[in-house]
């Protein structure tokens, strides 16, 4: 999977050195030329271009005629066609719109891609095949409507709390046969990551998933469940988040802690990669000064723990404070040893402790 993040102006020569390709903002174009500029370097040099519509940003999409104006003048490698957010039909009928008006004037090379939209699980399928028809690649947002009926298959157990004796909060306990386990308090955006895995496996289950198709991820709230994804899906092929480098920019890391258990990497850490982003979108910080040292170093631990989740070369363990802590290094020990697949076992060694 190739990966890009979005970051303030002061940091784009930079980017290209942990960037894939580069991931643009059209409502950024008509105030800032330098940054339009840098991706037409970056075509020049011919890296791979995406150009967004901005529709998170704005909360609509960019103007139609505008929109064609800055594909026209750019010529990216592929462009985000207009949507809406969780509006199947506006979805579709935004796609007729452009097709029949200013799409059919841009270059035919410029590759398209449709967004997946949809507040419920039908109207996903529908916008879904209606996309694969009419682009060349297919998006899915980070963010599904509360209410989209997808059942979200977690087993349960609960945090014994040896303060109070008592179990004070739910969590869920994931493994499979890689040995990637996971334990995490249960949060909104922890929510959305395994609706999207759920409805990314229940169109893939039913045959509806076209996997000849490039398919790209639209940013992430947190990590949860990307390992899986991944792995399970191999037909996604890009992935856009500034994520690690806001978190960054606002001083904090994906971490703390690496550590070597019985011969592979565990990744042990407080959960800041699955808190969410301090701001939504990377307009809070785009004018920032540059960075100091400090800051850039969070930024790059951020980045390279972002790109070992993606391909799952450490096990990605959230826990929330040090007895979690100390459970997970029991178990992923006790795995090591044990060989331990069988999430029942894994009950047991949790009930030991």
């Amino acid at each position: 999977m190739i990966i890009s993040h979005e970051c303030p102006a002061c940091l784009l020569e930079e980017s290209r050195k942990f960037n894939d390709y580069d991931y643009a903002l059209v409502h950024l174009f008509p105030d800032h030329p330098d940054y339009f500029e840098f991706f037409v370097e970056s075509l020049r040099m011919g890296r791979t271009v995406i150009l967004d519509n901005s529709l998170y940003e704005l909360g609509e999409a960019f103007d139609m005629k505008e929109y064609a104006y800055w594909i026209n003048k750019l010529h990216p490698t592929a462009y985000i066609v207009p949507d809406a957010f969780w509006d199947s039909q506006k979805t579709i009928e935004l796609s007729q719109e452009w097709m029949l008006s200013e799409g059919r004037y841009l270059s035919q090379d410029i590759l398209t891609i449709g967004v997946a939209q949809g507040s419920t699980y039908k109207d996903i399928v529908r916008s879904y095949k209606y996309m694969d028809a009419v682009c060349d690649i297919i998006a899915f947002t980070f963010k599904f409507h509360p209410d989209t009926e997808v059942e979200i298959k977690w087993p349960m157990l609960e945090l014994y709390n040896t303060n109070t004796n008592t179990c004070t909060s739910s969590a869920r306990m994931f493994i499979n046969n890689d040995i990637n386990t996971s334990i995490v308090t249960y949060t909104d955006t922890d929510k959305q990551a395994w609706m999207r895995y759920e409805i990314l496996r229940r169109l893939m289950d039913a045959g509806i998933i076209n996997t000849n198709k490039w398919h790209h991820l639209l940013g992430i709230q947190n990590t949860c469940m990307l390992t899986r994804m991944v792995k399970d899906f191999p037909w996604l092929r890009s992935i856009d988040t500034s994520n690690p480098v806001i978190l960054g920019m606002g001083d904090t890391m994906y971490g703390p802690v690496y550590e070597r258990l019985s011969g592979y990497s565990a990744f042990i850490y407080n959960g800041n990669a699955l808190q969410g982003k301090p701001i939504s979108t990377i307009n809070g910080i785009f004018e920032c000064s540059m960075p100091d040292q400090d800051i850039m170093d969070k930024i790059y631990h951020n980045i390279h723990c972002f790109r070992d989740i993606v391909s799952g070369n450490i096990v990605e363990i959230p826990v929330c404070d040090i007895k979690g802590t100390e459970m997970i290094r029991h178990i992923i020990t006790q795995i090591s040893n044990d060989n331990i697949v069988n999430p029942m076992k894994i009950n047991n060694i949790i009930c030991d402790i």
